[in-house]
């Protein structure tokens, strides 16, 4: 899991390299989560990157990616998902 705090200034993400991550999460929980905290303002959590990497899911995991912004004055803004592919997830 990854909490966004505070402001982030430039691009942020994941590149994968062209690796496989292999599921051992279980009990529904997902295998990337990434939530915007409270109080982080949609002007600064942007440009998130996800990219170059494979899921392969157990079954027992919830979502492969999960992207949570809980509140009304926290948001996601340009993100952009590439080359990712996710298989087998959820129960």
């Amino acid at each position: 899991m990854i909490h966004i705090t505070q402001t982030m200034q430039g691009p942020v993400g994941i590149d994968g390299g062209g690796a496989t991550l292999i599921s051992q999460v279980g009990g529904g929980q997902p295998l990337i989560q990434i939530v915007v905290d409270p109080g982080v303002s949609n002007l600064n959590f942007r440009y998130l990157t996800l990219s170059n990497f494979t899921i392969e899911g157990n079954g027992s995991e919830g979502d492969g990616i999960q992207l949570v912004a809980d509140t009304g004055s926290s948001y996601f803004y340009n993100w952009n998902i590439n080359n990712v592919t996710v298989e087998h997830v959820g129960g």
